[in-house]
């Protein structure tokens, strides 16, 4: 894997002000969010880490919790794609669950709708960070949601990608045990697992984004093999 997930996963706390931005982005993601608004900040500010990144300023520190109005809007954008790509999927897994005493109908659509549900779940994990990255690029969330230039994308990065959305659906697993194991604060602890989760994928796919973009990527096959002839002269 030439853009690793190690860097990107001690990101967040290289901050020397981690504590305290961290702790404020948690509040407004978790109780902020009976007031609705206060979660935008944080999805903000988790579109702003993927743009320092992508931008080649991933030692960056988190970025500081001012320009609300520029968070905000980076919010609501992030909550559009994540729509758009989670609806199908909660819309699916809903009705998969029909009582199934309700004339069989809920026995005989149940499982290949759970299945539904799961290509489903697949498919917008794989979409949600490209589609968040190509509006970060181009600052135009049209370009998130260009098929062409999406498929592309996924098909430039597909090495580093498809470890990225891997460790995505692990990570998913994780954090949902965790809630539903732990007693009474189960759901705060994912809740912030999640936060950081996502901090850490914003700041990685800004790296790999950035890599393909400007061909960085190491050739590993190209340095296995032994100088040519050519270049010993």
């Amino acid at each position: 894997m030439a853009v690793s997930l190690g860097k990107s996963l001690a990101y967040p706390t290289s901050d020397p002000e981690f504590a305290k931005k961290f702790a404020i982005g948690a509040l407004m993601l978790g109780p902020g969010a009976c007031l609705v608004i206060p979660p935008l900040f944080t999805w903000g500010q988790i579109v702003q880490v993927m743009k320092q990144s992508l931008d080649g300023k991933e030692e960056w520190p988190l970025p500081a919790w001012k320009d609300w109005g520029g968070l905000i809007v980076k919010g609501l954008v992030a909550v559009v794609i994540f729509v758009a790509c989670f609806l199908p999927f909660s819309i699916v897994a809903a009705v998969s669950y029909i009582p199934a005493d309700r004339g069989g109908v809920g026995a005989l659509v149940g499982m290949p709708l759970k299945a539904g549900a799961l290509v489903l779940l697949l498919a917008a994990l794989t979409l949600a960070p490209m589609m968040l990255a190509r509006y970060v690029r181009k600052n135009s969330l049209l370009a998130a949601f260009n098929p062409r230039g999406l498929i592309t994308d996924l098909k430039r990065c597909s090495n580093d990608y498809s470890v990225l959305v891997i460790m995505e659906v692990i990570a998913l697993a994780v954090i949902g045990a965790v809630s539903w194991v732990i007693p009474f604060i189960g759901g705060l602890v994912g809740l912030v697992m999640g936060y950081y989760w996502n901090l850490v994928v914003a700041h990685w796919m800004g790296r790999i984004y950035r890599a393909y973009e400007h061909g960085e990527i190491i050739d590993h096959e190209a340095q296995l093999l032994p100088p040519s002839e050519d270049e010993h002269h």
